[in-house]
């Protein structure tokens, strides 16, 4: 699990846009990009997080959420295409 607000911040509409980017480039670059500034986890809420630096991880699929202003809420499933399609 990890947050690429922490590296860019509250980018209000644009989020979207640059959630799928960075998952199709964690996709295609086979790393999950690090949660900024985390260096202490909740020790109630057991996650694989990924503080402070990216980590090589193979991945078909990746999964991004989102919650706006107003209630909205979003999600976006990409999958790594196969070799021939």
């Amino acid at each position: 699990m990890s947050s690429i607000k922490s590296m860019i911040g509250h980018s209000l509409g644009a989020i979207g846009s640059l959630e799928i980017a960075a998952c199709a480039l964690a996709l295609d670059r086979q790393v999950v990009p690090p949660t900024a500034n985390l260096h202490f986890a909740d020790p109630h809420c057991d996650l694989d997080y990924v503080p402070v630096t990216a980590r090589d991880h193979r991945m078909d699929v990746v999964l991004t959420v989102g919650s706006g202003f107003g209630g909205f809420q979003s999600a976006m499933v990409l999958d790594r295409p196969s070799r021939g399609r």
